[in-house]
């Protein structure tokens, strides 16, 4: 149900802010909010205690982002406060932002390296992957010291793993099935 669930809500949210031309707009304050949401799970679990009243709920909602969001965006968590739906709010982003990548042809590329790239290295990497898929493309960068060198590309559901871990690990591979 949070699949069907999380697309009916963003799917409504997507289509208010396209008729109210503030696309752009609503992203940036749905991402936003879902660090604000990320890194206080406490208030996220407060919104889904049911011995809390949706009107203490909105009046929390009220006080927290009341005139710091548009209305648009501060009805719409009132309309999942309303109907006890805070707890999707991540997957209802997840899938708003998808939504907007399709329509603006932007492609999320996480970068996973030993170390942050140089600009030289973002920009050439960027153009490639602009090249090949035809998209605007939004890098990303993750640190992960136990990839112990390389890259890791992660986009949609693909993964280019040309990390060091993954060599050694088709070299163990390979050295097992020929003792074995």
């Amino acid at each position: 149900m949070a699949g069907t669930l999380e697309n009916v809500y963003a799917d409504a949210l997507f289509e208010i802010a396209e008729e109210e031309n503030s696309l752009d707009i609503t992203m940036d304050e749905l991402s936003g909010l879902a660090e604000i949401f990320d890194g206080n799970p406490e208030l996220v679990k407060l919104m889904d205690v049911p011995t809390v009243s949706i009107q203490e709920k909105k009046k929390i909602l009220s006080g927290i982002f009341e005139n710091k969001v548009s209305q648009t965006v501060f009805n719409f968590l009132n309309v999942l406060a309303d109907n006890g739906r805070i707890r999707y709010f991540p997957a209802i982003s997840r899938r708003f932002r998808e939504k907007y990548n399709d329509r603006n042809n932007i492609l999320e590329v996480t970068a996973c390296t030993t170390q942050p790239l140089s600009d030289r290295l973002k920009n050439k990497l960027t153009d490639k992957l602009a090249s090949l898929s035809g998209k605007k493309i939004v890098l990303i960068e993750k640190i992960d010291s136990s990839i112990m060198g390389g890259i890791v590309l992660s986009y949609g559901n693909s993964r280019l793993d040309a990390s060091v871990r993954m060599r050694l690990e088709n070299m163990r591979r390979s050295i097992n099935s020929i003792i074995a």
